[in-house]
């Protein structure tokens, strides 16, 4: 067994990833790899991601906007 640069946790011989914080231990994985790294991600945490995303872009879109005589007022999430 060794131990892990990241969390100091011990990490089983031949393992590519620490068991504890995911850290890439030895030579055995490439951090390149994204689908490998996607792959490791749980689907909630995935789906919570794409959510959370596109509410923070939805609250810089106009909710509701009008003009009238050349007047445009519109709100959106965002409060100056």
């Amino acid at each position: 067994m060794s131990t892990c640069a990241s969390c100091r946790a011990d990490v089983p011989a031949g393992a590519s990833f620490c068991p504890s914080c995911g850290a890439q231990h030895g030579q055995g994985a490439s951090t390149t790899d994204l689908k490998a790294l996607l792959d490791r991600v749980p689907i909630a945490n995935r789906v919570v991601g794409v959510v959370t995303l596109l509410v923070f872009i939805s609250m810089f879109l106009p909710w509701y906007s009008a003009t009238v005589y050349g007047l445009s007022v519109s709100i959106d999430g965002y409060h100056r």
